[in-house]
């Protein structure tokens, strides 16, 4: 439990952190693995390095899928590490909510609240284009 304002930005910054870093790491395996199978780095980007899924989660069922059929894992792993980046933006969201309700900035609270309501239904494919 956080029972400080100092202990829950500390804990926040290390989840930052933490996400970054293994977003990194995913992705670099990611790009090693596509240069030892390419012998370079030139991408030809067809459709098969879009990320696909009306919801973030059916992408990461399609992620999931590629991963355990051991199918193209050089996109399993960039994609996990693009995925993992994005989530962890989320995260920095909903943990700056709880942050501003610990101190009591009820100003903030609102606006990180819509902001985390907005992403949230973009995520789920509420929030549709057009």
């Amino acid at each position: 439990m956080v029972n400080s304002i100092r202990e829950l930005e500390v804990l926040i910054s290390r989840l930052l952190t933490f996400g970054v870093f293994l977003s990194i790491f995913f992705v670099s395996i990611g790009v090693g693995l596509y240069l030892m199978q390419t012998g370079g780095l030139t991408l030809a980007l067809g459709d098969e390095w879009f990320l696909k899924g009306e919801t973030v989660f059916d992408v990461l069922s399609n992620i999931i899928g590629k991963l355990f059929s051991w199918s193209d894992l050089s996109f399993v792993f960039m994609s996990m590490g693009i995925l993992l980046l994005m989530l962890t933006q989320y995260i920095r969201v909903i943990m700056s909510v709880i942050y501003f309700i610990f101190i009591k900035d009820w100003k903030y609270v609102a606006i990180t609240l819509a902001v985390s309501i907005i992403l949230t239904l973009s995520l789920l494919n509420i929030l549709r284009a057009g």
